[in-house]
């Protein structure tokens, strides 16, 4: 059985994400060492993976916790999951949270994604009207948890190119945005054969 936490806050610098993800390994463990096989997490992610979304960034932590089997434990996969949302959802600077389950008896039991999209010219409107969509998802029977995954507190920047003082330079709208690109989302520079690999690449 596992538990896949998805914490998220827009605002948060790396070394808070880092102090958030210490207090969760420790609730983790303080909370039952003996059924944990194993725990890994990760802070945002690897330059040059495929993500669906955008992608994550230093404020984002994913955490994977593994537990023994059904029949070593005496609490359900849902116990620990509720357990672990409302303890974790206490730490300071967890904005988002999201618990979710996964195995057998998640798998055997009703579970499903809920996506709904807002499209609006004036963000002010958006963020309104989300609130009440998230406010009535919360109040939905079934419904476990509710992110957002954009706020009033995410900074967004337009931006806007000389294109005739770029063509100086010998680059263009493309070129430009490529480096932006880079330098916020990195890319891999080097790769390295497995050990006791083949060397065969498909």
């Amino acid at each position: 059985m596992k538990n896949i936490f998805n914490i998220k806050n827009v605002t948060l610098p790396i070394e808070k994400t880092q102090e958030v993800m210490e207090k969760i390994n420790n609730l983790m463990y303080r909370k039952g060492s003996e059924k944990i096989l194993r725990v890994s997490g990760s802070i945002g992610s690897e330059a040059g993976v495929m993500s669906i979304g955008s992608g994550s960034g230093v404020d984002h932590i994913l955490i994977m916790a593994t537990y023994v089997n059904r029949h070593e434990r005496t609490e359900t996969i849902w116990d620990i999951s509720n357990y672990l949302r409302t303890e974790i959802s206490k730490i300071p600077h967890v904005k988002y949270l999201d618990v979710a389950p996964s195995g057998s008896t998640a798998m055997a039991s009703i579970r499903a994604s809920v996506d709904t999209m807002l499209s609006s010219p004036d963000y002010k409107l958006l963020q309104k009207e989300g609130a009440k969509v998230e406010e009535a998802m919360n109040q939905t029977k079934g419904i476990v948890s509710v992110l957002k995954t954009w706020d009033m507190d995410k900074v967004v920047y337009n931006l806007d190119i000389d294109e005739v003082e770029a063509m100086n330079y010998g680059v263009n709208r493309s070129d430009v945005t490529a480096q932006i690109q880079m330098m916020l989302r990195g890319v891999p520079v080097a790769t390295f054969p497995k050990e006791n690999s083949n060397g065969l690449h498909g």
